[in-house]
């Protein structure tokens, strides 16, 4: 297959075909025609140039090609019947199965990409057989077949090979991935933001199209040129809504590219019931609540980078399953139950700083009901966390002492980045919970980058959880395993990294 890629000027490359041996070949009886001499390609790729008509050093698509495409070359000889031979990219150069001799009293054209059933066809023929496809989501089947390229007339030159120059046949379409958006969130305030448009198709009258989406932000589609004018629709899906947008483009010819500019989508509301995994979670600036903001989002608006607390971990909670919730949430005040819970956060940040700790001294079992064991199921971090420090109520150490993760989970992040008030508040997460954030790691991890700015953060390699081992309680706790993206254990005097969780 070969590879489409955006430059910013028209290129073409020569590749030559080696020659069979002169035993092969026969007798050249006119060396300047150079008749008997083994067919060899000086192939030139045509880029798609802006239909704006603007320079060619402005904009353009050019065609490269790849181990394993194949190109036709028509034979027309003086009598009229046709003759195809197929020759095949091994990445360095064209080769055919067998030696092929020019003649000057034949003519020589091509296309590309070479299909068997076009065999014994003219050019004009191959036109006409030639229809884009419908589905072109997948570049090499889809797109890359779509695109024929053809060359009218192939030419001997100096250096006595056939040089051939491939013209796109049709047109492409192009629309960016990075869409303008809008949002009503729930502070009541409307933002404006870039997402990101997946599932993107185009409509040519009654006909949808599926594109095929570059690396470089485009979404693509190769279209016949079935008139100087088409109505053509865009459908994207953007922060879970469906958008769509309507242009008419007209000059449409061959060999040029079309870029649909999508409005700004107005997405509406944004609340709570939006909520995904990886969504932003905001602390609203009268600190008693908080909302989400589209994970879609290339960025966060710069109003909201300072409020962002940290990432949506789940959506809703279970009463049953893998992720069961059995505790009893009450508002970071500690006085009032929580109503209704709509999901859980992950801070945005480690806690303590970034700095490790112990999960606690060894030989100390947390000695409660509350306090839940298993490895890896339950959302149980509010009521172990709270099971932890009412066990350390009464005694003589501190919570900082003598249960340094619990306390940089709850308090210590507490003082550097506060809850909503309408929130659980901090608190350190189950084994369960850290299973259900080692599933979803890949997707925080980039909600993480962007609302932090930093493209290069990772996960660290250990975080504790609040869960004490099944066995051996007084001495182990689980911990989220990222190097084996696991949910292990080791003993509590050992230092690993907090993140901290709430309900909301």
């Amino acid at each position: 297959m070969r590879k489409n890629n955006i430059l910013y000027m028209a290129a073409a490359f020569s590749l030559l075909l080696c020659g069979c041996s002169k035993e092969d070949a026969y007798p050249q009886d006119d060396a300047d025609n150079a008749i008997g001499t083994v067919l060899s390609l000086q192939v030139n790729a045509a880029a798609y140039q802006s239909s704006t008509g603007t320079r060619a050093t402005d904009a353009g698509t050019t065609t490269t090609f790849t181990s394993g495409d194949r190109l036709g070359v028509i034979i027309t000889h003086q009598g009229g019947s046709t003759e195809h031979i197929v020759y095949t990219y091994n990445g360095s150069a064209w080769t055919s199965s067998a030696p092929f001799y020019y003649d000057p009293q034949d003519t020589y054209a091509a296309y590309y990409p070479y299909k068997e059933s076009l065999v014994g066809k003219s050019l004009a023929d191959v036109k006409a057989a030639f229809t884009p496809l419908t589905d072109q989501s997948d570049y090499s089947t889809g797109y890359a077949a779509s695109d024929l390229m053809t060359c009218e007339s192939a030419t001997m030159n100096a250096t006595k090979t056939l040089s051939i120059t491939l013209t796109h046949a049709f047109s492409m379409l192009r629309m960016p991935t990075n869409i303008p958006v809008k949002s009503r969130c729930g502070d009541g305030k409307t933002y404006e933001y870039s997402g990101t448009g997946t599932d993107i198709a185009f409509h040519i009258g009654d006909t949808p199209y599926r594109a095929w989406v570059d690396g470089d932000g485009y979404a693509r589609l190769i279209v016949s040129n079935s008139g100087s004018s088409i109505a053509v629709k865009s459908c994207y899906t953007v922060s879970g809504k469906r958008a769509e947008t309507d242009c008419t483009i007209t000059g449409f010819a061959s060999g040029q590219y079309y870029t649909v500019a999508p409005p700004r989508a107005d997405l509406g509301e944004y609340q709570l019931s939006n909520a995904c995994v990886g969504d932003f979670y905001i602390k609203s600036s009268d600190g008693q609540s908080g909302f989400v903001f589209p994970k879609e989002a290339l960025s966060l608006p710069e109003s909201l980078k300072s409020s962002c607390l940290g990432v949506v971990l789940k959506v809703g909670k279970d009463e049953s399953d893998d992720w069961k919730d059995d505790c009893q949430y009450k508002k970071k005040d500690g006085s009032t139950t929580m109503p209704t819970i709509n999901g859980y956060v992950l801070a945005l940040y480690d806690a303590n700083n970034g700095s490790d700790c112990q999960w606690g001294s060894s030989g100390t079992q947390v000695d409660l009901t509350d306090m839940n064991r298993e490895r890896y199921t339950g959302f149980y971090g509010y009521k172990n966390t709270q099971a932890i420090i009412s066990f350390n109520e009464g005694k003589s150490g501190t919570l900082s002492s003598a249960f340094p993760a619990t306390y940089h989970a709850t308090e210590g992040y507490e003082a550097s980045h506060s809850a909503p008030a309408n929130s659980s508040g901090w608190f350190l997460p189950s084994a369960g919970q850290c299973k259900y954030w080692l599933n979803n790691k890949e997707t925080l991890l980039a909600s993480v980058r962007k609302a932090t700015g930093d493209s290069s953060y990772s996960w660290k390699s250990y975080y504790w959880s609040s869960s004490e081992r099944s066995s051996n309680p007084a001495n182990f706790a689980w911990l989220a395993d990222f190097y084996y993206s696991r949910v292990n254990d080791d003993l509590k005097s050992y230092n690993h990294y907090v993140r901290s969780c709430l309900a909301f």
